[in-house]
């Protein structure tokens, strides 16, 4: 399907997508392509911006505007792999399919026996480095130990995935348990996939049922192998085939970026909660309608920033670490901490970018920033003031008997639930804690 997808490019799209599937299969990660880019190449600039990311965004592809880069965007990609920026190649459901067959491809490479131990989903997790979260890992592994649901909620970049890849690193090493680890930053059935793959190739439980049928022995198959059936099955099916692999078997479940959890996907979550001990993180949670009871079981830990002594820790680590030449090194990590607010991703991300400059002087600390040292402004209070005033104004012309200023206070009023209508509308669509 790829050299049949490549074969319908021009010169200039098949190099771009040469580079890109070669870049996808040695493992570099996530790309960024800007939106004026995709519009100028598809001739859609009549298309919101929004409409162009559902449309076209495909698996490990980021879209950001063109009129600034969100900062936040940084802490998703690995040192290597940040600001690298490639021009979009094709715009149909196809294109997705091909990306996907590209990774997919990858998988099976690196988890082929001597070719990868198959663990490059799992983010580098022998790097994994702890500071300031060892209260947060023990009270997590005490809860496994019970054997209960847990989920972590925080802010973006707040340690929820360093905590979990922790947690997995610690038990696998121990081996008391069976344990495996996916996260949902793409497709549902890249997901299973990877349940899947580690089920196998690490505890030899995976069931087929057209190969049971066969009463071929599962456990003496290559994963290249299994993995020809199994992309053929549909997501129920994979997700009928991974609950029956951990069902009895005491399986403890890992899953990062819950907050993605599409409606589709919920049941197969719920059953898998009941299959096995389901530990996740997410950022937001949709706690909408039928979403609630997903989170009814889970034993909730909230995650918040790093407290001044610990982001002080992570800081002086990280600017040994990186080789950060700073001529005033006490100004240089006091910025640091007061711009990332204590968020542990922030201070990775702004101590990283001064590793790249030859040195830092003060004109350069002085206008050093962050996304997540910039507070917002809440209005919430200033607006109920304004519904406040506007129903005393009404008791006000009542007892005045002043028919102008009564009509002037209903209008406001209609106005206030007007507008209260549609920020309640907004704080709902925000689903988090």
């Amino acid at each position: 399907m790829i050299q049949e997808y490549r074969d319908k490019l021009n010169i200039t799209e098949g190099k771009i997508f040469d580079f890109l599937v070669e870049q996808i299969r040695a493992g570099e990660g996530g790309y960024i392509y800007t939106v004026r880019g995709l519009k100028e190449d598809l001739h859609v600039h009549h298309q919101t911006i929004h409409k162009i990311i559902e449309k076209f965004q495909a698996e490990g592809v980021f879209v950001i505007d063109d009129l600034g880069y969100r900062k936040g965007y940084r802490i998703q990609f690995k040192e290597k792999e940040l600001w690298k920026q490639i021009v979009p190649i094709g715009h149909t459901e196809e294109t997705k399919e091909t990306i996907n067959e590209a990774r997919e491809e990858k998988i099976a490479e690196e988890t082929n026996g001597e070719n990868g131990n198959g663990e490059n989903d799992l983010k580098n997790k022998k790097e994994v480095v702890l500071i300031g979260r060892s209260k947060e890992l023990n009270r997590l592994l005490e809860e496994i130990k019970k054997r209960r649901d847990t989920l972590f909620y925080g802010p973006i970049g707040s340690g929820k995935t360093t905590i979990l890849l922790s947690a997995y690193r610690k038990l696998d090493e121990e081996g008391n348990c069976k344990v495996v680890y996916a996260d949902y930053s793409g497709s549902f059935k890249i997901f299973l996939i990877h349940l899947a793959f580690q089920i196998h190739e690490k505890y030899k439980d995976l069931r087929l049922y057209e190969m049971e049928d066969k009463k071929q022995d599962i456990a003496q198959l290559t994963w290249r192998n299994i993995r020809i059936k199994i992309k053929r099955m549909t997501v129920n099916d994979l997700a009928g085939v991974v609950l029956k692999s951990v069902r009895g078997k005491d399986y403890i479940v890992m899953c990062d970026q819950l907050e993605k959890v599409s409606p589709t996907a919920k049941s197969i979550f719920e059953a898998l909660r009941e299959e096995s001990c389901l530990v996740g993180a997410a950022w937001s949670i949709n706690r909408s309608g039928h979403f609630k009871k997903l989170w009814w079981r889970f034993k909730r830990i909230e995650i918040t920033n790093l407290r001044d002594k610990e982001a002080k820790e992570l800081v002086d680590y990280l600017y040994k670490e990186k080789g950060v030449y700073a001529y005033y090194p006490q100004m240089y990590k006091s910025k640091v901490l007061k711009m990332s607010d204590g968020n542990p991703a922030a201070i990775v991300d702004m101590v990283y970018h001064g590793s790249l400059e030859k040195y830092i002087d003060k004109q350069h600390i002085r206008e050093m920033s962050h996304e997540a040292g910039e507070r917002e402004f809440d209005l919430t209070p200033f607006v109920l003031l304004v519904g406040v005033g506007v129903v005393a104004l009404r008791f006000f012309a009542l007892g005045m008997n002043d028919t102008d200023i009564y009509i002037m206070a209903g209008t406001g009023g209609a106005f206030f639930m007007f507008i209260r209508f549609f920020l309640y509308r907004t704080m709902k669509r925000e689903h988090s804690y």
